[in-house]
Parts: C-alpha cells; structure tokens; sequence
C-alpha cells in the first residue's frame, strides 16, 4: 500500500530495502525471550536440549522474532524446538505465551509488565537479543516529505508506549 500511494507513510520495525523508499528511526526497540513460570517450572529451558521439549511461537515461518535471539547464540550451539506455531502478530503471541502452551521472542516494552506482574519470566537470558528500530516510512518522493520528516521527529520525542 505504501509502494502504491495508497498510504502516506506506516511505522514498523521491519527492514526496508526498497531505493524509492525514506525512514526515520523513531525508538530502539528491544527484545526478550520469555515464558510462562507454571510451564518452566514442569518443563525447563536451559540448554539447547531442552528446547525439543518446547513450541517456538512466532509471527510466521520466517522466525523474524526469534532471530533477533538466534543471531546473538554462540555458533557452538543449536536451538532446535520439538514444535513452531505461527500467529502473525505480537498480542496473540502473548496470550498463547502466558496460557503456558510455547515460548517466544517479543519486544521488551510489549511484555514489561507482563515480567513485572510475574506472569512471563524471561527464560536463556544469557544471549543479549539483538535490536532493532521502529521507523517511520514514506516514499522518496512524497509531496509532504517535509512533513513526514517533521512528523516523526516529533514521534522521536515521545515515549514508546
């Protein structure tokens, strides 16, 4: 939609890689892995054979979330999950993580409360997840550009939420 004029402009936090394309970075967003207690308490997961008896839950079969972690691992390990499922979107992801039924890779602020309040604990916290940016993107040759650019400046100043 973006490509094709229908849209001015979106926010997200996946690579562009198209020329006819601008951004901003707005927010650094961070990443963790986490799960329910109740499920690391009947089954751990602290060491790569572990993970078999766990289902990864992600957006799709690319991983995009799980890479954030797998691209930090040290190359003498492998991570391989008995089972994936596949959601399409952070929130249902969540409600599927706390219900204890997989584990996953979400964005730090999504999940804070949720580690706050006891109802995800972060789980193989000795890989530091790589980062990534929330972007704000519009066209190259976009009439209001300027604005778009004064536009996400502003965002820049406002706090994730």
């Amino acid at each position: 939609a973006l490509l094709g004029g229908t849209l001015d402009a979106i926010i997200g936090s996946m690579r562009m890689t198209s020329p006819r394309l601008r951004y901003l970075p707005l927010h650094e967003e961070r990443y963790c892995f986490v799960a329910a207690p109740d499920l690391l308490a009947e089954c751990p997961l602290e060491r790569p054979e572990d993970a078999l008896n766990h289902t990864l839950v992600d957006t799709s079969p690319a991983l995009s979330l799980f890479r954030y972690w797998q691209d930090e691992v040290p190359a003498d390990q492998s991570w391989t999950f008995g089972a994936h499922q596949f959601m399409g979107a952070i929130a249902p992801i969540r409600h599927w993580v706390m219900a204890g039924r997989g584990v996953a890779v979400l964005p730090e602020y999504f999940v804070l409360p949720d580690l706050e309040a006891g109802r995800l604990r972060r789980v193989l916290s000795h890989v530091e997840p790589r980062t990534d940016w929330f972007r704000l993107v519009w066209l190259a040759d976009h009439m209001r550009a300027s604005e778009l650019e004064a536009f996400g400046r502003f965002l820049c100043d406002r706090p994730l939420q």
